[in-house]
């Protein structure tokens, strides 16, 4: 609704500039138009929200950017692995594979289609990577 502050009102060009009314004054008296304003304001809200929360689901894979591949790969080295640890670290890659495969092609947050092929494809390709 704030936009239309300096928006003017047709047929007011016969009147000077200081006296002419914008389109904000005609709206904010319009009750029903406050209402569906208010009523799409919460709803963008709540959509903004729902995909908020959705994106959080994917900070669990947020280490195959935040941290550094050969670093750790150091700091495992350091620890004199033996075959054990190794398979051990390859089971942990292929429990995050099976996450990643585990978030569904589509998710549906109200009038949006979220679909995840692509970074489904980007975080696995990172896991192997690593």
């Amino acid at each position: 609704m704030k936009s239309t502050k300096n928006v003017q009102n047709w047929n007011q060009k016969d009147q000077p500039e200081e006296l002419r009314e914008p389109f904000y004054d005609w709206i904010a008296k319009d009750k029903e138009i406050v209402k569906v304003i208010l009523l799409l304001t919460g709803s963008i809200q709540g959509t903004k929200n729902s995909v908020g929360r959705f994106l959080l689901g994917f900070n669990r894979f947020d280490w195959l950017w935040k941290k550094n591949q050969e670093a750790e790969l150091k700091k495992f080295n350091a620890t004199d692995p033996q075959l054990e640890d190794f398979e051990e670290k390859l089971n942990e890659f292929n429990l995050f594979q099976s996450d990643v495969s585990s978030v569904p092609q589509i998710e549906q947050i109200g009038a949006l289609s979220l679909q995840t092929g692509n970074v489904k494809v980007s975080l696995k390709s990172k896991i192997r990577t690593w």
